[in-house]
């Protein structure tokens, strides 16, 4: 017989697999031969018969992408000349220049030029995409190609140039970067749709600072690979602003992760993102000071950011997991289970994106961006790039994530309302009781708050004036509190003078804010009533401020604070 309980466990767990499995889909569709450029299309690359003139060097009748340059020096001139039949009117080159400047000579005559005034000035040469059109009759012309050096050891290989009709050029650049122009368009619609529920909580008074750190992270890597493969250089002529946004974002991304895994965790590993996120800042203001004062160019640091952020990867992991082991410990423990596994989506999508990371170091001889590949007419996924697909599998575990826990914190308040209609609530003032807060805890994650409150007085008035005033004065304090902590996850009655409130994403000035809401209340009450004089001690504490991040020690620490408040108030 079919053992359906077992089935309800497993679907659960395939969330992940049919969402990864939708998106392989979509890429092969994108990578079929139906997005590729027509292929009566006369694109080609100028590969052979290359002439390479070097200093005293000379070789002839080579292949421009075998010829490796080495070790260059700044200022280096390397000259290259080619024969090209021109066919008809409109052929264009197109090519990409990278850290040096241009020259194109058309039969010994100068028609394009591109970075001297960089040169000039010893500033930064922006990559760009060179697009000559050819100005001259059919038949077979001679092209000369002059590249200077801007950096030491810029480059390793000559870029390669394509001829054909301008169209054509633009057609075969979109089609070879599908891939690619697909995950940046879906991380940045992503982050606008993210940022757009983060200013909906925000205006509703449910500020979630995760969803406005996962929006801006998805935004930050939907840039860079638009940047990567000279999306924003191919369509803008603000070269050097684009490649300032491709280095800026490259070096923020170890930035904006760190982030976003402290504030989804910050309890667990609040001290070492401190430190990393310290680094992550102190770096990049590095690297720019060094390129603004033209000591030392942005450029030079792409390798140091890359193993950066793989040891930070490796630095984070153990807390993750430890993490992960004591989240399912508590669910399990628990005597509900609320919701689904969230967090080991998070821990997917962070393996994931490790394990991708690592691939695409492995596979090339360096951590660089912007590295040249021949445009090709056919073929599968022509510009796939390990490191982006890890990007946008973790955005989506990420989602997931984001989802579920959202679901499990919907079902814990569902669960929460039914229980205070049953037996959870205390028979005399109508607040949660120690039941119900402790179910209350089960389902509590993220960032919280919680104040101890003691009543002053309560064994006076039971042992002077009755119980009955003891009660009166039980109920009119729970009614004070129901006013005064509106927006606290709950409220309980602990025992008999002591109460407990639990605040969800709460800080230092709302928790003072609304004990001295409280205060006024009572000294409100106290100047129209003469039966009791009602008073209490309060302290609170928060769940970063303990190591082990346990409610236990949370509450422990704000007991603590009350009672040293109570003494005041008795001395």
């Amino acid at each position: 017989m079919l053992d359906l309980s077992r089935f309800n466990d497993l679907k659960k767990y395939l969330v992940l697999p049919l969402l990864l499995a939708f998106v392989t889909v979509v890429l092969l569709v994108f990578g079929s031969s139906r997005f590729t450029v027509n292929s009566e299309s006369k694109i080609s690359p100028i590969d052979e018969g290359w002439s390479v003139f070097r200093g005293v060097e000379v070789r002839r009748d080579i292949n421009l992408g075998d010829y490796y340059i080495g070790e260059s020096k700044r200022g280096e001139t390397i000259i290259t000349e080619n024969e090209i039949s021109v066919e008809k009117q409109g052929t264009t080159l197109m090519f990409l220049s990278k850290l040096n400047t241009v020259d194109v000579y058309l039969d010994d005559e100068l028609i394009y030029t591109y970075g001297r005034e960089y040169l000039k000035t010893g500033s930064f040469v922006p990559k760009k995409y060179n697009i000559v059109t050819l100005d001259t009759k059919p038949g077979v012309h001679k092209l000369i190609i002059v590249y200077t050096f801007t950096e030491n050891n810029s480059i390793r290989r000559f870029m390669p140039v394509f001829y054909g009709q301008k169209s054509d050029l633009i057609k075969t650049f979109y089609s070879h970067h599908r891939i690619s122009i697909f995950i940046g368009a879906f991380l940045v619609m992503y982050s606008c749709i993210i940022f757009a529920l983060w200013v909906y909580l925000l205006i509703t008074r449910k500020n979630d600072i995760e969803i406005l750190v996962g929006a801006i992270f998805a935004n930050l890597l939907g840039v860079y690979i638009f940047a990567r493969n000279d999306i924003f250089c191919f369509i803008g002529n603000r070269e050097m602003f684009f490649s300032m946004v491709e280095y800026t974002s490259f070096y923020l991304i170890p930035l904006g992760f760190s982030m976003l895994i402290y504030s989804i965790h910050s309890h667990n590993i609040q001290n070492k993102i401190r430190v990393i996120a310290v680094v992550n800042i102190i770096f990049p203001i590095v690297i720019w000071i060094l390129h603004i004062s033209n000591i030392v160019h942005v450029n030079h640091f792409l390798n140091a950011v890359g193993v950066l952020d793989i040891v930070e990867m490796f630095i984070i992991l153990p807390s993750l997991i430890k993490n992960l082991v004591v989240y399912r410990r508590e669910h399990a423990d628990s005597d509900i289970s609320v919701g689904m596994d969230a967090e080991i989506y998070l821990f997917i999508g962070f393996i994931i994106m490790m394990v991708m990371s690592l691939i695409e170091i492995g596979t090339k001889p360096s951590v660089k961006v912007n590295e040249s590949e021949y445009i090709s007419h056919t073929g599968l996924f022509t510009s796939i790039n390990f490191l982006e697909l890890g990007m946008l599998f973790f955005i989506m575990c990420h989602f997931i994530y984001y989802f579920m826990n959202s679901v499990n914190h919907i079902s814990a308040n569902r669960i929460k309302g039914q229980l205070e209609g049953l037996a959870y609530t205390d028979a005399l003032t109508g607040l949660m009781n120690r039941a119900a807060l402790s179910e209350f805890y089960s389902a509590l994650r993220g960032n919280y708050g919680i104040v101890s409150i003691d009543l002053d007085r309560l064994k006076y008035v039971n042992d002077n004036m009755g119980h009955m005033a003891g009660d009166r004065m039980l109920k009119t304090f729970a009614n004070i509190l129901k006013k005064s902590f509106k927006s606290a996850g709950i409220i309980a009655r602990t025992g008999g003078d002591e109460f407990l409130v639990v605040f969800q994403s709460a800080n230092e000035l709302l928790c003072k804010k609304c004990i001295d809401e409280m205060n006024r209340e009572m000294a409100e009450f106290n100047s129209v009533n003469d039966e009791f004089t009602l008073s209490a001690s309060a302290g609170f504490a928060f769940n970063h401020e303990v190591k082990s991040g346990r409610y236990q020690d949370v509450f422990y620490l704000a007991d603590q604070r009350m009672y040293k408040m109570k003494e005041a108030h008795h001395g």
